[in-house]
């Protein structure tokens, strides 16, 4: 576990134990060098952070751009988009997107995960590879809980022109798709009109046991 992601919850832990002491700066080293740390020191606590830049964190690294999908790219090569490696929850912090050095992979050896780096002009001396966060609550339209475009965004959104096509067969069925009527109440008692037919469709169909047409009144009767 690293230090940077057991400064908070240790501090919760030891103020609640000891809610009376009271401290103006906190010494850490590079470890703890995280953006939540210092805000949960300095906003939560009042406490002043001591704590020196720790080189992978640093903002003088090349930052990664955005394609038009919201999705972070190589700050080599703003072609390559960075690979999605989830969601990161942890107690105390920001909900994040990870993103990964698009040309590392995440690999499985000898039961551990570990992340093999091929590139030939890194960007960082980490030697996964560049790792990048998005926040979700700092830009809800662009930092997606899923990237666009993404196989899973794909699966997902393919099923809109269903939902669509549904609500238009409904609406077309009882006869709201296309108003001609400007009064507000007419047009609710159409509405309720032809809910009640449908239902009578409805109950017609479960009487004769034909379910092929359930929204056709005109194929249910012929």
């Amino acid at each position: 576990m690293y230090d940077s992601k057991t400064l908070i919850p240790s501090l919760k832990e030891f103020f609640n134990l000891h809610p009376i002491f009271s401290y103006r700066y906190f010494l850490g080293d590079a470890g703890f060098d995280s953006f939540d740390n210092y805000k949960y020191l300095f906003s939560k606590l009042g406490i002043i952070p001591i704590i020196p830049i720790n080189p992978r964190n640093s903002k003088n690294l090349p930052q990664p751009t955005f394609n038009s999908d919201g999705i972070p790219t190589c700050p080599r090569d703003p072609s390559l988009k960075m690979s999605y490696d989830g969601i990161v929850r942890e107690k105390g912090r920001a909900t994040r997107i990870k993103w990964l050095c698009p040309m590392s992979k995440k690999v499985r050896l000898n039961g551990k995960t570990t992340y093999i780096l091929q590139c030939d002009n890194p960007c960082t001396s980490s030697k996964c590879g560049r790792i990048f966060y998005t926040t979700l609550d700092i830009d809800f339209r662009k930092n997606t809980f899923f990237p666009r475009n993404s196989k899973k965004w794909s699966k997902l959104y393919e099923k809109r022109p269903i939902i669509e096509k549904s609500i238009s067969l409904l609406k077309s069925s009882i006869a709201v798709d296309s108003f001609k009527l400007i009064n507000t109440r007419s047009i609710k008692a159409d509405v309720f009109l032809g809910a009640i037919t449908q239902h009578i469709g409805l109950i017609i169909t479960a009487k004769l046991g034909t379910f092929e047409h359930p929204l056709s009144l005109k194929k249910l009767l012929a």
